[in-house]
């Protein structure tokens, strides 16, 4: 089973479970070394991943890929340490995962608190907003497993709707942001309403859900407060279906 294979540290095997959206024409890509089973957040030396890297565009990103990568060197920065510098040459698809190994992946590295993920810099800020100072921070990429159902929500103004999602692992009650790239549109910024809407449906049928979640950059919402790393939701999986592309 590929799940369980050993590979040479020159060549590392990433399938895929982060595919989140940035400003228009970026992409964050991250997935789970199959040798080590720490997850890697790929970074280009010169240059940002662009949404032409997405397999619907010929590149080799989707959720579920496995990728292999050559050459890759960390650059681990709290709370990023799971940053890895690769050649973009050096990036190729192997294959999709089949479904039951994948989900069986994710329930094997998934946490059921968020302290647990993100350690104890985590902390409130604001009613429902969590994050980390910037510069602090254990891990900035984890798999959350949920015991109670979230809440996915269009939330903002008319003019800018936000998707956001509210969860709970029993301590902590977070309302964050969803920047999971399969429910947005074309532009990769403007929130589908029916997407949203059928994520409503599977939230409240499916048998299994897993988040993967992740701190941003550090950022101040206003110049007169501290810049600091938000946590949000990246991509939601569920049991019935967890390789779900973007296609």
């Amino acid at each position: 089973m590929w799940l369980f294979n050993i590979f040479r540290r020159t060549t590392q095997q990433v399938v895929i479970n982060h595919l989140t959206r940035m400003e228009r024409g970026y992409i964050c890509v991250a997935g789970i070394d199959l040798a080590t089973l720490h997850h890697l957040r790929l970074l280009l030396r010169r240059e940002r991943l662009k949404t032409s890297l997405l397999a619907r565009h010929g590149g080799p990103f989707d959720i579920g890929h496995i990728v292999a990568l050559k050459h890759g060197r960390p650059k681990p920065v709290p709370p990023h340490v799971e940053d890895c510098l690769v050649p973009l040459s050096q990036i190729t698809v192997i294959k999709v995962a089949e479904s039951g190994e994948y989900w069986e992946l994710l329930k094997n590295i998934s946490r059921t608190s968020l302290r647990e993920i993100f350690g104890t810099s985590l902390r409130q800020l604001g009613a429902s907003s969590y994050g980390t100072a910037a510069g602090q921070g254990e891990a900035s990429l984890g798999c959350l497993r949920l015991k109670k159902r979230p809440e996915i929500y269009l939330g903002g103004s008319p003019e800018r709707p936000r998707i956001r999602l509210r969860l709970t692992d029993g301590e902590l009650h977070v309302d964050a942001p969803v920047t999971d790239l399969r429910l947005y549109g074309e532009d990769h910024c403007s929130p589908l309403a029916s997407r949203v809407e059928e994520i409503k449906q599977k939230i409240r049928t499916s048998q299994g859900i897993i988040l993967s979640l992740g701190l941003t950059r550090a950022f101040a919402v206003a110049p007169e407060q501290p810049a600091v790393h938000w946590l949000q939701v990246n991509n939601l999986h569920f049991q019935e279906k967890p390789v779900w592309r973007l296609g």
